[in-house]
């Protein structure tokens, strides 16, 4: 496995340390994977708090779920393969990019997307971060990448790129966040330190800001894994919330915050389930679901990822659901391998039509 390898470790521990755990895998669907090969092999002997965006993630080995048609009140896009789909008010309809990219981000408001191109070793290109405005005119605005894992998120009113970093600080070295966020619209820099990775609602007045938290490895088990979640509300801590994983949202009005919850059991190892709090205290859970929240709605709906059972090639089927406070199990939306699932309204969805479709014209000179 290189370093873009498909296949991370979510929690690793090594086999010295004589501890026996439950293994989970994240599927790394979003950004520009370039860490070395030795930085792999490192992670893979110690234990990864840190997760990289985009995770395989999904519901208990074994348990039944309802699988639906487009729910006619849900509005929401996702990439499968090359496509785009767009399902809005019960109408699915794909759209196809003239080039590939590994990665769609779509602003809570409409106003933007960004997205990752992907490197084309043939032509001797680099993936690139564009910009594009869903204004008529469709401007594109291209940046270079370094060297770092990256990934897009849509929060705090525009879209933040986060990268991450290797911590050599500790008992083992690491891959963290960075604590430092590019504003790709607005093109300067965002961070709320000592976090290393943050979200908050499109004002910014309500802000979750999560920290890892160091385990040692001399303890007689180890804790459960994830770090510390504070949720701020005109900088005043409302809520703090232990042992998260950093795959957690804030819905653009600020009444919402999903996030993954993990607990150790000596028998059974490690345990996970999705949660959403509604500000500031009423919490509901789905128990054993290990997740990715790209979005959350006003309402507090979520589309997490979920293993299919079927296989997709050389690794695990990734499919859609839908959930929401309330409902006693998740619903499959999207039953084939599927990324990237986000929030959006009919007239996004228009938008992206009509994006799409300017790419095609020959005037057109879009980054690929």
């Amino acid at each position: 496995m290189d370093g873009c390898g498909v296949y991370q470790a979510l929690a690793l521990i090594s086999k010295e340390s004589g501890l026996s755990i439950r293994i989970e895998l994240m599927r790394n669907t979003h950004g520009i994977c370039s860490v070395s090969v030795s930085h792999i092999h490192t992670l893979l002997r110690f234990a990864v708090l840190t997760l990289l965006a985009g995770m395989q993630l999904g519901s208990a080995v074994g348990q039944e779920r309802t699988m639906v048609t487009a729910l006619p009140e849900l509005c929401y896009a996702f990439r499968r393969g090359i496509d785009v789909w767009t399902v809005c008010e019960g109408k699915r309809e794909r759209i196809r990019p003239p080039f590939k990219i590994n990665s769609l981000v779509i602003a809570a408001d409409g106003s933007h997307l960004a997205y990752y191109t992907a490197p084309n070793k043939r032509r001797g290109t680099q993936a690139h971060l564009v910009l594009v405005s869903l204004a008529p005119a469709f401007k594109a605005t291209d940046f270079e990448l370094g060297s770092t894992t990256r990934a897009l998120h849509s929060s705090c009113g525009t879209i933040l790129e986060f990268q991450t970093m290797i911590d050599e600080s500790r008992w083992a070295s690491k891959l963290r966040w960075s604590g430092q966020a590019r504003n790709v619209i607005a093109a300067n820099s965002m961070e709320y330190l000592p976090s290393e990775i943050f979200q908050c609602s499109s004002d910014r007045n309500i802000v979750a800001e999560w920290r890892d938290v160091p385990w040692n490895p001399q303890m007689p088990h180890p804790p459960p894994f994830g770090g510390e979640l504070a949720i701020l509300k005109d900088k005043n801590i409302v809520a703090k919330v232990s042992h998260i994983a950093p795959t957690f949202r804030v819905s653009p009005n600020g009444h919402f915050v999903s996030y993954s919850q993990n607990s150790w059991d000596d028998k059974a190892g490690l345990h996970s389930r999705l949660c959403v709090t509604e500000l500031p205290d009423r919490t509901s859970c789905l128990a054993n679901f290990i997740y990715e929240a790209n979005s959350i709605s006003d309402l507090g709906e979520v589309l997490p990822l979920v293993e299919l059972d079927k296989g997709c090639g050389d690794g695990a089927c990734l499919g859609i659901a839908y959930w929401r406070p309330g409902m006693a199990q998740e619903e499959i939306v999207e039953n084939d391998d599927s990324t990237d699932p986000q929030w959006i309204t009919s007239q996004v969805a228009a938008s992206l039509r009509r994006w799409i479709s300017s790419l095609s014209r020959p005037s057109s000179n879009p980054k690929q």
